[in-house]
């Protein structure tokens, strides 16, 4: 969500170069975009102040002399470090009482406006989204081919690739009986077919119990994989089948045929950037909550999206 503004501000100028700073598992992302030239993982948990470490760190990249920063989160910790590092430009969005910290500020809208749409206003120009282009990640079909076989992954065969976690809650995770039987009418439909959950750390459970529940055996590596082995696997994936989260946004930098599942959010507010997407969402007037748990107990925004009208979607081909 944020490349469209690092791709408006790289095209500036050619001798522009990019620096980025973010948290280890987005950084890594990061390194496979073009128009950055260098990426800085952050060391900070989720969380907290960490005002000591903040300043040690905004000391020492007073030390790169940047021009200007662009702060995309709204935290007041976020706009702190670009000012100790004594970057003479500071621009982001109003929040959390930093006004002060930033040179220029723009207020945020109440309306929830599409996430690349808001962080392109930053680079004040009127240009529309489409003038930066897509987003796609960079990576070499030999990286693709080599985590594939170490994972076991037949590259002749057709690729499933399901996605079934999200860390920001249950309220976005389609269920994982469904998922089963997506894999189930998969493996009818084409016996070849390899189904392959990719997923982090915190995806370990749900991998389990999915593997438990498939009929015919399925590759799982969650957890098993950094986040550049993920985006191998869903680079050579045939179709990607995701909730919405951080992997939904790679599969579609990949530019990979997708079925991304809303449940409690919006998919205006945050959808995958790709024509090869179908996005599933039943418009419930419950939703879009923006929820981690469903407040009604019943999760019918994903439990009401059915395997079937999954397998139906994939047959489609992309619908918005």
């Amino acid at each position: 969500m944020a490349a469209p503004l690092i791709k408006r501000l790289k095209s500036a100028s050619d001798g522009t170069e990019i620096t980025v700073m973010a948290p280890p598992q987005v950084a890594a992302v990061l390194r496979l975009l073009p128009d950055v030239t260098k990426v800085i993982a952050t060391p900070w948990p989720h969380g907290g102040l960490q005002l000591g470490s903040r300043v040690a760190f905004g000391l020492r990249l007073a030390e790169e002399k940047f021009d200007a920063a662009y702060v995309l989160p709204n935290s007041f910790k976020s706009a702190l470090v670009p000012l100790i590092a004594r970057i003479p430009v500071r621009i982001g969005y109003v929040g959390e009482g930093r006004r002060y910290l930033l040179t220029r500020w723009l207020a945020n809208v109440k309306s929830r406006v599409p996430m690349r749409t808001h962080y392109l206003a930053l680079a004040a120009t009127n240009a529309p989204d489409e003038e930066t282009g897509p987003v796609r990640l960079v990576q070499s079909e030999s990286e693709v081919s080599a985590v594939a076989t170490r994972f076991g992954i037949d590259r002749g065969r057709p690729i499933a690739a399901f996605c079934p976690g999200a860390e920001y809650g249950p309220a976005k995770r389609w269920p994982v009986e469904h998922f089963a039987a997506l894999a189930r009418l998969l493996h009818e439909r084409d016996q070849e077919v390899q189904i392959v959950l990719v997923g982090g750390p915190n995806d370990v459970d749900i991998g389990s119990a999915l593997t438990r529940m498939t009929v015919r055996p399925v590759i799982s590596t969650i957890g098993k994989t950094t986040i550049e082995d993920a985006v191998a696997i869903l680079k050579a994936a045939d179709i990607v089948i995701s909730n919405d989260s951080g992997l939904m946004h790679v599969a579609a930098a990949l530019d990979r045929p997708q079925i991304a599942l809303f449940g409690s959010t919006d998919p205006s507010h945050t959808p995958p950037q790709s024509t090869r997407a179908t996005l599933l969402w039943l418009h419930l007037s419950c939703s879009p909550c923006f929820e981690r748990t469903c407040p009604l107990g019943h999760l019918r925004c994903l439990n009401e999206i059915t395997p079937e009208s999954v397998m139906a979607a994939i047959d489609r081909g992309p619908v918005h």
